[in-house]
């Protein structure tokens, strides 16, 4: 089990900004001229701000964020979809119950973002 700790978080997080949810999950992308996906284990913390961080599980390096989501689904009980303005990412969390369900995770992101000023835009 990991904690989203100093080691990943720090000089990320802003003042102010606390964690609401963390937990390890693959990141799913298709290639765009293959059609193959790619999988890579993240550490995918959503903040108060808010906003959605990932980071190599492995490395604990900082690799990205998804800002200006659109919207968030259940895709399976392990898997959710986040869609922003930019670009859709599937994740898979491997628990199909509990907190870090897709479930779970799709409530707290909707439940995070809906005032924002993207989240319910259709791109």
């Amino acid at each position: 089990a990991h904690s989203a700790g100093s080691e990943y978080l720090k000089g990320v997080l802003e003042d102010g900004e606390a964690v609401v949810r963390f937990g390890e999950v693959t990141k799913r992308k298709a290639g765009i001229a293959t059609g193959a996906f790619t999988c890579q284990k993240r550490l995918l913390v959503l903040t108060s701000k808010p906003r959605l961080l990932y980071f190599c599980v492995d490395s604990k390096v900082f690799k990205g964020e998804l800002d200006e989501v659109v919207t968030c689904y259940k895709k399976t009980e392990t898997k959710f979809v986040v869609k922003t303005t930019k670009k859709e990412r599937i994740f898979e969390t491997g628990e199909d119950t509990g907190d870090q369900s897709a479930d779970a995770w799709c409530t707290q992101i909707r439940f995070d973002f809906a005032g924002t000023e993207h989240y319910g835009s259709r791109y």
